[in-house]
């Protein structure tokens, strides 16, 4: 929500000022006219909305966990996000909560007011507590979510710290690199200026020389090319065909497939188990997978469990998901325990990720470091290649000089 500072007309054209908040100013046009029967004349944004960000899922973790519990003790929703503001100690935090906060006192649903905060809220919770309203388990909604989001957290910690050390190496490779050729190389150059050098040592300081001359131009081009990918990879298509591509490259794509279903299964046992219908649930879902080349599938599989097919027939045939959430979708629709079962399978799924995560850091490793060695050792050639290529003239021409010698006296 963003603050606006207005001035307004009654019908009797008196004037009057103030200030409020709304999500964009034709809303502020009609909430004055409906609330207070004014006319909006002009206004200015005093406070842009700084709930356009998203919560993070430990933010959102806590948010769930501690308003869950003073709703399960009694306590009102305004005197709880009133204690959950004053206890953040981050400003961004305390705004979304005590805008929160406003909009609930002016009769408005939490979730309504949540859906209201711009991107701060995921729809994902908006819909459960819309649920939790609904039927009453506010609390106990508000606990699962809690939870939900502390699994997101963790499994979003595991990926960060699997990739962590390899991203090092790549940045130490890249650091070495521009070592070599602005510091090392260059000295080199004196000594091979007269000389015949083979090709490579040619090729490489070349681009030394071209590197400190021209620095500002690679700098440049690697924004432009940052840039392009960027842009490139908003366009559906792209991002499209580039997460196809993600889950059918060996090893890793196995990686992706099993964390997307973890996302996928998590997320749907908690909409299920929050009382939303699985048509609904599904489409919400999909939302988490963070694979647009999945998500393509899923709305297809909403129609045919609307047309009465189950559940683990019609994800069969989305392309992505692990074999074994289907089964475990199949097994818990045949015995009524689908809701435990999807809990059970996001778990299994969570810990072979995290598995499966160190086994491809174990492989990008020795990758990582070869590539360095590799770059390393291509340097080195270049420079000793015409450094022996030297030592050999003068070996030769030690002879012949000392022949010439000879025959002169």
């Amino acid at each position: 929500m963003a603050l606006y500072k207005y001035e307004a007309s009654d019908i009797k054209g008196e004037i009057s000022s103030g200030q409020t908040e709304a999500a964009d100013p034709a809303r502020l046009k009609a909430a004055l006219k409906e609330k207070q029967g004014l006319f909006l004349l002009s206004f200015e944004e005093v406070r842009k909305d700084s709930a356009g960000k998203r919560l993070r899922s430990g933010e959102l973790s806590d948010f769930c966990r501690e308003l869950g519990s003073m709703l399960g003790s009694g306590i009102t929703i305004v005197k709880a996000l009133s204690v959950i503001s004053a206890r953040s100690e981050n400003a961004r935090l305390r705004t979304v909560y005590d805008s929160l906060n406003t909009q609930i006192r002016r009769g408005m649903p939490l979730s309504a007011a949540m859906a209201q905060q711009g991107r701060a809220f995921p729809e994902l919770l908006v819909n459960m507590v819309m649920s939790g309203e609904e039927s009453g388990r506010l609390p106990s909604v508000c606990m699962k979510m809690a939870e939900h989001y502390e699994k997101e957290k963790q499994l979003s910690s595991q990926v960060k710290a699997a990739l962590a050390y390899p991203v090092m190496l790549a940045v130490m490779t890249l650091l070495v690199v521009i070592g070599i050729f602005t510091f090392i190389l260059p000295s080199f150059m004196k000594l091979f200026k007269d000389m015949e050098v083979p090709l490579i040592t040619r090729i490489l300081m070349g681009f030394s020389t071209a590197l400190r001359k021209y620095w500002f131009l690679f700098l440049l081009g690697a924004a432009v090319l940052a840039a392009a990918v960027v842009f490139i990879m908003r366009l559906e298509s792209v991002r499209t065909a580039f997460d196809k591509l993600k889950i059918k490259i060996p090893v890793a794509g196995r990686l992706v497939r099993i964390i997307c279903t973890a996302r996928f299964a998590r997320t749907l046992a908690s909409l299920y188990g929050g009382g939303l219908s699985m048509t609904a649930a599904l489409n919400v879902a999909k939302n988490t997978v963070g694979n647009k080349y999945i998500e393509k599938g899923i709305p297809e599989a909403v129609k045919k469990v609307r047309s009465g097919e189950s559940l683990s027939n019609a994800l069969s045939a989305v392309d992505g998901f692990d074999v074994k959430l289907i089964r475990t979708i199949a097994v818990g629709e045949e015995t009524g325990m689908l809701e435990s079962l999807l809990s059970s399978a996001a778990e299994s799924f969570e810990y072979e990720a995290a598995a499966a995560m160190k086994k491809l850091v174990s492989i990008i490793e020795p990758v990582m470091i070869c590539i360095m060695a590799a770059v390393i050792v291509t340097v080195v050639l270049a420079v000793m290649l015409p450094i022996y290529s030297l030592y050999t003239e003068i070996d030769n021409a030690a002879p012949l000089a000392a022949m010439m010698k000879g025959r002169l006296k």
